[in-house]
């Protein structure tokens, strides 16, 4: 019960329960800002000022909230938060890229993430290889590379990120059978001592989902389609405990609160209908 408690997200808007302005900006009683022209130039000075600081603009500022120690548990040799340290091998850090390059834009607080579309859509490619027929098959490859992810992609086992293939009638209707799924993310069990599987994604490396499988009487199309699920891990995680027979009830009204909001973060990042070439 305490490392469920412990694990209970708080939504923002119950203020001190979760992470505050002052988490970043605020240290030693003073208040700390990125050194942008737009915030600190006369009339824009937010909270009657702040300290200039070119700290918000170092990836290590980051550390504190999204790496875990050397010293921390580990699975399978792995840190389960180790973001900085993905980050300081890729080509980005020799490049001097930032993780507030992309994730704080010039200064703002946009705080882009794996919840995003528009912000994923830019950060990876996607490909759909041309729907064939060979002997009574359908053939093709779906994949995404990490073309713009600065670290592993995902780089938590919270999110995952659902490749799906499947042969539509002309309907619209998708035969279930011919469904075909690759899962890109770190799946590990709810208590964190097993790992199922690893299929993350390094800068530049490619993620892929092969199709071969029967045509189907009444298959005109073959769907394409990816799915971001970012609370993956949160949802098993609640829908398990949910399951307790003694689970108190104020716990209980918490605990269905936050499947909720994990379920509804579910987003449908892309998706290709093309024609079946009977022949």
């Amino acid at each position: 019960m305490v490392i469920a408690l412990n694990a209970l997200k708080i939504p923002m808007e119950n203020g001190d329960s979760s992470v505050s302005c002052s988490s970043c900006h605020v240290r030693y009683f003073r208040r700390f800002g990125p050194p942008v022209a737009k915030y600190i130039k006369e009339g824009k000075i937010a909270h009657r000022g702040f300290v200039s600081s070119k700290a918000f603009l170092s990836s290590y500022f980051c550390i504190k909230c999204h790496q875990l120690p050397r010293d921390n548990r580990r699975l399978k040799g792995k840190l389960f938060e180790n973001t900085y340290y993905e980050w300081k091998k890729s080509i980005y850090a020799k490049k001097g890229i930032s993780c507030e390059t992309c994730h704080t834009p010039h200064g703002s607080m946009a705080f882009k993430s794996i919840y995003n579309k528009d912000f994923i859509l830019k950060a990876i490619t996607i490909r759909l290889k041309r729907v064939k027929i060979y002997s009574g098959r359908v053939n093709t490859i779906l994949s995404v590379t990490n073309s713009g992810v600065g670290h592993d992609f995902p780089t938590y086992t919270t999110p995952k990120v659902i490749l799906n293939i499947a042969q539509e009638k002309v309907n619209g209707n998708i035969i279930g059978k011919s469904a075909k799924h690759y899962v890109i993310g770190w799946s590990v069990s709810l208590n964190l001592k097993k790992q199922y599987f690893d299929t993350r994604l390094k800068p530049f490396q490619t993620g892929i989902l092969i199709y071969d499988y029967p045509l189907l009487n009444g298959s005109r199309y073959l769907k394409a389609w990816i799915t971001v699920k970012p609370e993956s891990h949160y949802t098993r995680f609640f829908k398990a405990y949910l399951k307790m027979k003694r689970l108190p009830e104020i716990i209980r009204i918490m605990f269905l609160k936050a499947l909720k909001g994990d379920k509804s973060s579910k987003y449908l990042l892309w998706r290709k209908r093309v024609r079946i070439p009977l022949r």
